[in-house]
């Protein structure tokens, strides 16, 4: 045979293995695989079959694949290899149109998903058009129903068969497979019934040809069942193994953390069936939530070297050292652990593992150290420390992480010689991170600085001896230091989240330490957020989020020192504490330049009330001043030992916090009253009325002039003079007086004035905003402002006017139309509503008008409509 006839051979063997197959051979393997998913009940389709095969010649070349003969497979065989590793032909999409048919006056909409529902179903009383799909649709006792929304459009509205919505059950009894409601929804749903009932209960549904198999059962596919199903019911690991392979991974994402199958426990799964999946192991080390750390880790040699490190490093939490003392894991695990740093330890205690592997060192370092040794045979969890055991201690890869007391102490008791420490000393003047920093000074002495505990020594030729932190050496060179030394990170290291400080740490030298610290490099990681350290004039030291600014007054932590321990709280005992709390804060957002509006304050104040753990947490959040914005209306100010947040335009809108229950509440304060809690002068106006005792509020002619006009309305509480508009007049105009007078009370008294004034156009952002949301759905055609509240005035495509309205200060967003109100967050929410209402269909409103004024057009119009649908 020529070399190049033996090319071509082994092209068509290798590189295009289907071809080693006949057509008649091919249709062999078919018709093999067909019959045995016939005889066991496996639902699986020509084009998947095809799919698969096509897999497997993908496969086989592979030398895991031993067997590579297609024919000696059978076909559960083949769906297991296939489905273990990704590429294999995954679920097929359901394809069933939206309106699965449409022929005058009939039209069945496909309601198998919850958006067709709501959309064709729009206006309907059926809950699965009202956010109630999910109980329906993913309920096993039901059958898991798919619903067909059909309606005869040559029937009334008034008819209650002219629209139903018709559930297609998965069921075996043919006779309990239709359910159907009318549009009146009474009953909810009529009983379970035969396809024949059906037709006699809805007669019409006959006049439509096959219409039987045109509301088809729709399955529920792999995603629906893994997040909506099997979230709640687990199924056999046979069962998983058939799944496609992303289905697979899905599964064990939505069973995370609880047992997995049925069937077995999750050790039998990782030790028995995990090894056959590779590529799943590696998801599962790399997607923590999935299996317990304890689970996981008892079965780590399971994994592969690269899919140990993975699960380790992946650990949500650090690991408890009583592991250390029990079998549960192995003792490869344990080293891999301590390597990687995966022990929950306490600021005092050092993990590591001996220069020869042997042993797991525990060091709890307090007045005295105490050694544990943990070895693969035996654990001994607190050894005595002399002469002989101190190779443990100073196995220690970094000593200069141990007290320099601790070792001073060891030196004393004869366990280490002198020359550890000054093997120590040398090697921290060289290294710039180490946790020693030694110091010369001018007559030859040396000033040592001991990080780990915040003390300092001078080294003398007599020996090292104990110095105040607070003596001149140790001062001179604090200031001599560049910032985020090794002293300042290890005293921010001392407040982590998940650590108690060590009662060794004297509290005067963190303290002066943290404020020798910059602002901008005081930033921590506190549980999930950046943080910053703050310290109070009386030496609390404060936590807050730095990415809150003025999101909150709710302190992450106050940590406080007392007796000779350290603690921490989000609460005080003393209203002076919570004071200077507040004000340091304060002064922080000050140098962040960030300041609270009027929206803000009220918020945070408010924010306070459940936390509320003395009557005096708001009062001293207010009392401590906070920063405002310029151009804020409220004005926090504490008077006659009450906090009031004082409303400069309308008084009467104001807040007090009660003495009773120390809560935020309203306040309605007149002006005069308002003057002097903000110290300022009393208003002319008041002082008069508060002489003559006339509180009355009274309109007419001015005194000693004849025949003169009466004065108009004064504005009611909030409203500013200056214009002529009366807010009344206008909104009976447009037609929304009887929606204005639906607007809350309090609104309605800011806005009803007589002297509202108009708004040019021309530069109004509030204009130019609603103009860019509405485009071609509108246009603002009259604002009207009442001090900083605005009335817009909105025509839309439709001619109908409506109002958008935004009320200040509080930031209150309305929508007026017809005789409607509503509230809306934000403007942005405008065109949102105008939609679900349908007052935003331009394009309809053109249609409608177009045939209005000439309705012998009407069928064209239909035909054309028909055949762009049909498009």
């Amino acid at each position: 045979m020529r070399p190049i006839d033996k090319f071509i051979l082994h092209a068509v063997h290798n590189l295009f293995p289907l071809n080693e197959y006949s057509e008649g051979e091919l249709n062999k393997l078919m018709a093999q695989f067909r019959e045995e998913a016939d005889d066991l009940g496996i639902e699986i389709t020509d084009e998947q079959l095809k799919a698969y095969i096509q897999r497997f010649d993908a496969l086989k070349n592979s030398p895991k694949i031993t067997d590579k003969d297609l024919r000696k497979y059978t076909l559960s065989k083949l769906i297991r290899l296939i489905t273990a590793s990704p590429g294999g032909e995954e679920e097929k999409i359901d394809d069933t149109p939206d309106v699965v048919y449409h022929e005058e006056p009939y039209i069945i909409w496909n309601g198998s998903k919850e958006g067709n529902c709501i959309r064709y179903g729009k206006g309907e009383k059926w809950c699965i058009t009202r956010g109630s799909f999910s109980n329906y649709r993913y309920n096993i006792k039901i059958g898991y129903p798919v619903f067909y929304l059909a309606k005869n459009n040559s029937l009334s509205d008034d008819d209650k068969l002219s629209f139903v919505a018709i559930q297609v059950r998965d069921t075996k009894n043919d006779n309990e497979r239709y359910v159907y409601t009318n549009r009146r929804n009474l009953p909810y749903e009529s009983s379970p019934m035969s396809w024949e009932q059906l037709n006699s209960e809805i007669p019409w549904l006959s006049n439509i040809p096959n219409v039987k198999n045109i509301m088809k059962y729709i399955p529920l596919s792999n995603p629906e069942k893994i997040t909506q199903k099997y979230k709640y019911d687990g199924i056999t690991v046979r069962e998983w193994m058939k799944f496609p392979f992303e289905t697979k991974k899905q599964y064990l994402v939505v069973r995370g953390n609880k047992d997995l199958f049925n069937d077995i426990n999750n050790n039998t799964f990782i030790s028995k069936y995990l090894p056959k999946y590779p590529q799943i192991a590696n998801f599962i080390a790399i997607t923590p939530t999935i299996i317990d750390y304890e689970t996981l880790l008892s079965n780590l040699d399971t994994f592969s070297n690269q899919d140990r490190r993975s699960i380790i490093a992946n650990l949500r939490d650090k690991l408890p050292t009583r592991y250390l003392g029990t079998d549960i894991f192995s003792w490869d695990v344990k080293k891999l652990l301590t390597s990687l740093n995966k022990w929950n330890t306490e600021q005092n205690t050092r993990i590591y593992i001996t220069k020869d592997g042997s042993a797991i060192i525990k060091l709890d370092l307090d007045d005295d150290i105490k050694v544990g040794l943990y070895t693969e045979e035996d654990d001994y969890p607190n050894i005595k420390l002399n002469q002989r055991t101190s190779k443990y201690l100073l196995d220690y890869p970094e000593l200069d992480k141990i007290p320099l007391k601790n070792l001073l102490k060891l030196i004393s008791d004869n366990v280490i010689s002198r020359d550890v420490i000054d093997k120590i000393l040398e090697k921290a003047k060289k290294d710039p991170n180490s946790a020693i920093i030694v110091k010369s000074l001018e007559n030859g002495d040396e000033v040592i600085l001991d990080t780990n505990t915040f003390s300092a020594y001078k080294a003398e030729s007599s020996g090292i001896q104990t110095i105040p932190f607070s003596s001149e050496e140790v001062q001179s060179l604090l200031a001599d230091s560049t910032k985020n030394t090794s002293l300042q990170l290890n005293a921010l290291t001392l407040l982590r989240d998940d650590k108690e400080i060590p009662r060794y740490i004297d509290k005067d030298t963190l303290i002066s330490v943290l404020k020798s610290i910059p602002l901008n490099d005081r930033i921590i990681r506190w549980g999930n957020t950046l943080s910053v350290v703050l310290v109070t004039p009386n030496n609390r030291i404060i936590i807050n989020s730095a990415s809150k600014g003025t999101s909150s007054l709710r302190f992450d932590v106050i940590i406080f020192h007392e007796g000779r321990r350290w603690s921490r709280s989000t609460s005080l005992s003393d209203l002076g504490s919570f004071r200077e709390a507040f004000k340091t804060w304060y002064e922080y957002l000050a140098t962040q330049n960030l300041k609270y509006n009027d929206v803000d304050i009220i918020r945070v104040i408010k924010d306070l009330e459940p936390f509320q753990l003395v009557n005096n947490l708001l009062f001293a959040a207010i009392a401590a001043n906070p920063p405002m914005a310029e151009g804020s209306l409220l004005v926090p100010k504490v008077y006659d030992n009450k906090a009031y947040i004082v409303n400069t335009q309308n008084p009467r809108e104001s807040y007090v916090v009660s003495s009773n229950r120390g809560k935020l509440n309203k306040a309605n304060i007149s002006p005069s009253n308002a003057a002097t809690i903000l110290g300022n002068p009393v208003p002319v106006a008041a002082a008069t009325t508060a002489a003559t005792g006339d509180t009355t509020r009274r309109r007419g002619r001015p005194a000693g002039v004849a025949n003169a006009p009466r004065q108009p309305a004064a504005p009611e509480a909030g409203g500013v003079a200056g214009g002529d508009v009366n807010v009344r007049a206008a909104m009976e105009e447009t037609g929304l007086l009887a929606a204005f007078f639906r607007l809350p009370t309090s609104m309605i008294r800011r806005l009803n004035v007589a002297n509202a004034s108009r708004v040019d156009p021309n530069g109004d952002r509030g204009v130019a905003r609603r103009n860019n949301m509405l485009g071609p759905i509108g246009r603002v055609s009259r604002t009207l402002s009442i001090g900083a509240s605005k009335i817009y005035f909105i025509r839309l495509a439709n001619q109908q006017i409506i109002a958008s309205i935004n009320v200040q200060p509080g930031n209150s967003n309305f929508l007026l139309f017809g005789n409607e109100s509503i509230g809306l967050n934000s403007p942005s929410d405008l065109v949102q509503v105008l939609t679900q209402r349908g007052l935003a269909e331009h394009r309809n409103y053109l249609v409608r008008e177009f045939l209005n004024n000439y309705p012998e057009h009407k069928n064209e119009v239909r035909n054309i409509l028909k055949q762009h649908l049909n498009k």
